[in-house]
């Protein structure tokens, strides 16, 4: 299999030859600099070998990861405005590039896993310039798809590259003492380890520069299996939770729902 892309014209040329503008209403927002998207790729580390790599979006980021020989590459885009420009991607790709017409938000992760069911898989990794008007309620439901495990979050290495807005990124990443931390980092952290990678100079919407996004990495913390970390818990309990954490009195093996308050609770005064 070759991993050589097939020549394609720009994409800001094809946005224009089939007539598509951002949709406001989508938070839509469009990166048209191949040399920002590559920085993006470069950034994000990608795993070329053994990988699903899953782009949300429609697109925008695969020319730069499939230049880097990315070998399992699925886009998810519910806007059908895009068909023919993730047809021609897919047709230059050499059977590397697989594009899904779905919402992001309410997709069967099994059209995912499809693609890959005859495959040996030692990553995934999720990329993407989030919508900003659904980046949050997204992170807040892969966070609890990925402490069940559920869908591509089963697969094992798993690793996350998203674009948010910068002060929503500031947030999401905030430390402890950080006055920007509160339940979105809180929530974040208590699964991943998560860090600022790159802010992006500006983004196209309607080929006209706007916002300063950043891109945020997620991994999944070491030293605590998902099984072991409680579900259901309240946004003040996992504030308390945060805190106990930070001083290193968590026993995960012990921790349960059942007796959550007053575990937390006996740990807060040692």
């Amino acid at each position: 299999m070759s991993l050589k892309l097939l020549p394609l014209p720009k994409v800001a040329d094809l946005l224009k030859l089939y007539n598509i503008s951002a949709k406001s209403r989508l938070s839509q927002n469009f990166i048209l600099d191949k040399n920002t998207t590559d920085t993006i790729v470069s950034k994000a580390d990608l795993n070329p070998k053994n990988s699903l790599v899953v782009e949300v979006g429609p697109g925008l980021l695969s020319r730069s990861i499939l230049e880097i020989g990315a070998e399992n590459l699925v886009s998810v885009e519910n806007d059908k405005r895009f068909q023919p420009l993730l047809q021609q991607l897919e047709d230059a790709s050499n059977n590397r590039f697989t594009p899904i017409y779905d919402d992001i938000l309410t997709i069967d992760h099994n059209k995912i896993l499809e693609v890959v069911k005859d495959k040996e898989i030692e990553s995934v990794h999720l990329i993407g310039n989030l919508p900003f008007n659904i980046s949050t309620k997204l992170l807040s439901d892969w966070l609890k798809m990925m402490h069940k495990q559920e869908g591509v979050f089963k697969l094992p290495n798993l690793k996350m590259t998203l674009m948010f807005q910068f002060e929503v990124g500031q947030r999401i990443a905030a430390g402890a003492s950080n006055k920007y931390r509160g339940r979105l980092s809180v929530m974040s952290q208590s699964l991943c380890s998560t860090k600022e990678v790159y802010v992006v100079k500006a983004v196209v919407v309607n080929f006209k520069k706007m916002w300063n996004p950043s891109y945020l990495e997620f991994f999944e913390q070491a030293g605590i299996p998902m099984y072991y970390r409680p579900q259901d818990i309240t946004s003040e309990q996992m504030c308390k939770l945060a805190k106990v954490m930070e001083d290193g009195n968590v026993n995960f093996i012990e921790l349960d729902n059942k007796n959550f308050d007053k575990y937390v609770a006996d740990r807060s005064v040692l």
